[in-house]
Order: C-alpha cells, then structure tokens, then sequence
C-alpha cells in the first residue's frame, strides 16, 4: 500500500512540475512575442540605423586601410586558415538576435571580403548556436533587435568599430 501511494504522489509532484513548465514556457513565449512586435513598431528606425551601418561597410571596404588588411591576411593564407576566415569582427555583443535580457549569452558581427556581414551567436561554451548572413540594410533591421542595432550604429559613429578592428587585428597576430 506504502508504494502505491508513493507512485500517486510521485505522479501529483510530476503532474505539477510539468505543468509549471509549461507555463514558464508560455511566459516566456508571450515575452519574446511582446518583444518582436515592439521591435516590428520601431522598424522604421531600425531600417534608418541599418542603411547607416550598411553605407558605412560599403565606404569602409574601399578604403586604403580595408583593402591592405585583406591584402595582408591574404598574402598569411589566414582567410582560409582559420584565422579570418569569418571575415573581421567589427562588433561584440549579447544575442541581437533574441529578447535583449538573454543572459550567458555572446554575438559578433563579421565583415566578410565580399562586404557583407555575418552575425554569429553563441550560448556560454557551447558551440555556434545561430548565423545570420545580412546582406542588406533589411537583413539587419528585420533579424536583429534594436538595442543590438544601436550599438553597432553608435561603434560606427563613435569610432569604436576601428578601436575594435585594431583590437581584433593584434589579437590575430599574436596568434601567429
């Protein structure tokens, strides 16, 4: 009698954990829908910022000092060797991709060769979790939260792209 009435309770306990589960799942769903519809209002703004950025690449990979860095990691094989092969980091961040509140989690931007850009995600340690090829000014605006867009807008107008670019650059070198 003891046991059968362990296994009810173990199955009430289970019932109920589940449960729970489910709706933290629902929360957090409703949350993420929230957030995408406020994101979907701003777009406008979003788009603005995007075509900024996106001007930008396109002013920066025909620049003296792209053209030497590309000329460079070339001349090493790193563009395939592992080195750049993503192309350069030009921005570090939290998930763009998701809400803003996502913790243990890590992005960057990379300008490919060909002037575009790839966003890749990663959770903690783990491995690559999302990329995002964005070709266009609605690349950005459309897959990536405002926040995560504001950022990289204002490393641009700041300079902290070039800081950061520098940054990236040295650190390849040490690697050789």
């Amino acid at each position: 009698m003891g046991l059968e009435k362990a296994l009810k309770d173990y199955g009430k306990h289970l019932k109920a954990y589940r449960e729970a589960l489910r709706e933290e799942e629902a929360l957090k769903k409703s949350e993420e829908e929230r957030f995408w519809n406020l994101e979907r209002k701003n777009y406008g703004e979003k788009l603005t910022q995007a075509k900024e950025i996106c001007e930008w690449v396109k002013a920066f990979t025909k620049t003296k000092e792209y053209k030497e860095i590309i000329k460079h990691f070339e001349a090493y094989d790193l563009m395939k060797l592992g080195g750049i092969s993503d192309g350069l980091i030009i921005h570090n961040g939290g998930w763009g991709h998701k809400h803003k509140d996502s913790r243990g989690c890590w992005s960057r931007i990379y300008l490919n060769q060909n002037g575009t850009l790839n966003y890749k995600a990663w959770y903690k340690w783990l491995g690559i979790k999302t990329t995002l090829k964005l070709k266009k000014p609605e690349d950005l605006a459309g897959k990536l939260n405002q926040e995560y867009i504001n950022e990289l807008h204002k490393s641009i107008i700041t300079g902290e792209i070039i800081r950061t670019l520098d940054k990236e650059i040295k650190e390849e070198i040490k690697r050789l």
